[in-house]
Order: C-alpha cells, then sequence, then structure tokens
C-alpha cells in the first residue's frame, strides 16, 4: 500500500525557511523588554546643606508613576553640567542610610546602585567648596538628571 501524500499549502508560512515559532520569540522578547522602556521618571530631592554634606534621596517610579516596589538596580554619576558626563568633582558620596553601593565605577563621581525594597535609596553627598552638581540616574535605557545640588 503506498502513503497518501500530503498535499496541503501553508498559505500563512509559503517559504519554508520561514517558521511560525520566531513571530512568538519577538513578541516574548519585546514584552521582556517593555518595563525596562517605560519607567517614570525618578524623584530627587535633597537636604540643605550641613557641614559639607547634602543628602540626596532618589525615588525610583513604575509606569505609573507608583514607587517601585522591588529592589532595582542603576547606575548613578555626578556631572558638573547638564548633560553631563562623570567627572571626578572631588566631592565624597556614601549611602546615607538606605541602599547598597554595589560599584565605583568613576572615583568619587559614578556608581552602580542597589535600592532597598521599595525602590529608595540615599546619597550622602560631601564637598568642601562652592559647587554645583547634578545626580543622573541611568534606569533602564533612560538618563534622568536632577536639578543641580549646590554647595556653598
Amino acid at each position: 500500500m503506498t502513503a497518501a501524500r500530503d498535499t496541503r499549502v501553508n498559505h500563512a508560512f509559503p517559504d519554508k525557511t520561514q517558521r511560525p515559532y520566531m513571530a512568538t520569540l519577538e513578541q516574548r522578547v519585546s514584552t521582556l523588554e517593555a518595563p525596562a522602556f517605560t519607567l517614570a521618571a525618578p524623584t530627587v530631592t535633597k537636604t540643605t546643606e550641613n557641614a559639607n554634606v547634602i543628602r540626596v534621596g532618589v525615588q525610583l517610579r513604575d509606569t505609573a508613576g507608583n514607587a517601585l516596589t522591588y529592589q532595582s538596580i542603576v547606575r548613578v554619576f555626578l556631572s558638573a553640567a547638564i548633560p553631563g558626563v562623570a567627572t571626578a568633582t572631588g566631592a565624597s558620596a556614601a549611602i546615607a542610610t538606605t541602599g547598597t553601593i554595589l560599584q565605583e565605577e568613576v572615583t568619587r563621581a559614578a556608581w552602580t546602585i542597589a535600592s532597598n525594597a521599595a525602590g529608595y535609596f540615599d546619597l550622602a553627598l560631601g564637598h568642601a567648596a562652592a559647587a554645583t552638581f547634578f545626580v543622573n540616574v541611568i534606569q533602564g535605557d533612560r538618563l534622568y538628571t536632577s536639578a543641580g545640588v549646590t554647595f556653598v
């Protein structure tokens, strides 16, 4: 007995090199990447200078502008201008009370920081002379720059 030959044509994929799972894979990748591209700008607050130290708090936000409800890792750097590049400013920086510096990328200028479980971290910036710095936060594929942090 001769086996029946399948003569059906797949009109959706007439070229045999195309695979239906590729579209699904691309959709999955774009879905996974979407949150990193749509987070709202973080809120940056600062205190007044006290003994050459200004405390800067950063609250990371979700797409709706609400505080994150999970820990996040961001890159942070100080610059002397907007837009700026990380420059060794002479300022010192340390976690004030919340968050963790995972790595110092440029001495006294750029760090990788882990927030707490609520998406918050704070830095104690120190500088002895009069100067203005900008706190830059890279979250996902976006760069956010604060208003100036001015030492007098």
